[in-house]
């Protein structure tokens, strides 16, 4: 936090043109208690009025015409994000956008990071026999394929040895059919699709007061009251302590029944996307086990709970200086097309979220990563060649310069969507 406003007073104390900060963090908060004069409204993507750390959230339209800067503070991959975002308005507007570290645009925003790859290798011979079907399909075969392809080739030399892989819903959706389609040429520890999802695994794992209080405290946007339902499965006036105990109690016997069929051990290995661990750490204590997390990215974090999770990240092994931009950009796309669990009830039936299913057009660029792997394993000479991990993360970094159509990723557990639109 120091670093944030030594950032802010090192560029923008001599700067004579009003802020507007984009981004409601605790780092926004920081400069505006330092700096309260510099700063004179606040933007976010998710409210357009009210007041915050008090200045006023402002909408972007009323911003035409004033003598004022936008200064982006988030996260590096959400900040690139709000800058696709906002970067026509402002461009239109006269409008400058800075980051902490200075003016920002479209040559800055886009990624400078390249890595080098042998192009002799299984899956770029793949993509060079491409066929082409329509731009869904066809990016789904041409980038996310090779990238998803390479990482799983580099994932299953990690879980060699597990008695079992456990790919958790939604984010192993994609991946276990990848996984499982190597799997018919290749000898690999057996599969399985679990469902699970943040809030259902951290109500279960809930077995005091503390553990309570612990579960309000991630992010959510919008009303206490509304988050209080949607982490607790009680209306406001249910929602007391005693209550959520004896509810986190009847919920986690019916998810201990569910887990029951998959045998779990301390020889398995969970694959998540991005995460810092929270389903991971959940199923660990509903099931007395120590699990292995194979992740594409670990996201560090302070939580002791989470300190001693065993976790191995891609991105972190491989590019373990890249901050992974383009994993907003990716998570929708690999997504299981059914919503969130919301719960499993006593007979072990799923209980689905409403709120998120996955468009027509994710599906076709999940049908591109379908082909791509079925031609790539059907052929004769397939093999589990490592020069492909190289191409994958060239494919990484590179990624979001390929996508000409927004994507839309609404986060049930946080309550917040984030939309993120394309090139052109």
């Amino acid at each position: 936090m120091d670093n944030v406003l030594e950032k802010f007073s090192d560029n923008f104390i001599k700067l004579n043109t009003p802020l507007v900060i984009y981004g409601l963090s605790e780092m926004t908060k920081k400069i505006i208690e330092e700096y309260p004069d510099k700063i004179v409204g606040l933007l976010d993507g998710y409210k357009s009025s009210g007041e915050i750390y008090g200045k006023p959230i402002l909408s972007l339209d009323s911003l035409k015409g004033q003598n004022i800067a936008i200064l982006i503070v988030a996260r590096c991959a959400s900040e690139k994000i709000i800058y696709r975002n906002i970067a026509k308005f402002c461009r239109e507007n006269k409008i400058d956008i800075y980051s902490l570290s200075g003016k920002v645009n479209d040559e800055i925003i886009k990624s400078d990071f390249d890595i080098e790859y042998d192009k002799n290798n299984i899956v770029k011979r793949e993509v060079e026999e491409c066929i082409l079907k329509n731009k869904f399909f066809d990016f789904g075969y041409k980038n996310l394929a090779p990238l998803l392809t390479g990482f799983t080739m580099w994932f299953i030399d990690k879980v060699k040895n597990a008695d079992k892989v456990l790919f958790i819903s939604r984010d192993g959706f994609l991946m276990k059919k990848i996984y499982d389609e190597i799997a018919k040429k290749i000898n690999l520890p057996k599969s399985e699709y679990v469902y699970t999802s943040r809030n259902f695994a951290l109500m279960c794992s809930i077995e005091n007061e503390k553990d309570i209080e612990y579960v309000k405290s991630f992010p959510f946007h919008g009303k206490e009251s509304e988050m209080l339902e949607k982490r607790f499965y009680l209306k406001g006036a249910d929602c007391t302590n005693e209550l959520v105990l004896a509810k986190a109690r009847a919920l986690r016997e019916n998810y201990k029944k569910y887990l029951s069929k998959f045998n779990i051990t301390n020889n398995t290995c969970i694959f998540d996307f991005v995460s810092t661990g929270t389903v991971q750490m959940c199923l660990e204590k509903i099931l007395g086990v120590t699990l292995k997390g194979i992740y594409f990215q670990k996201i560090d974090t302070y939580d002791k709970r989470k300190e001693n999770l065993v976790i191995n990240g891609f991105v972190n092994e491989n590019l373990p200086d890249y901050e992974c931009d383009n994993y907003f950009l990716l998570e929708p796309l690999i997504k299981e097309p059914k919503p969130s669990l919301k719960f499993i009830d006593s007979n072990e039936n799923i209980v689905f979220d409403d709120t998120n299913t996955i468009n027509n057009d994710i599906c076709e660029i999940q049908n591109g990563v379908e082909e791509f792997i079925k031609r790539l394993v059907g052929k004769d000479d397939f093999y589990i060649d490592k020069k492909a991990i190289n191409y994958a993360l060239h494919k990484l970094v590179t990624i979001d310069t390929k996508i000409d159509f927004p994507i839309t990723n609404f986060d049930v557990f946080t309550n917040r969507e984030i939309i993120i639109k394309g090139d052109n």
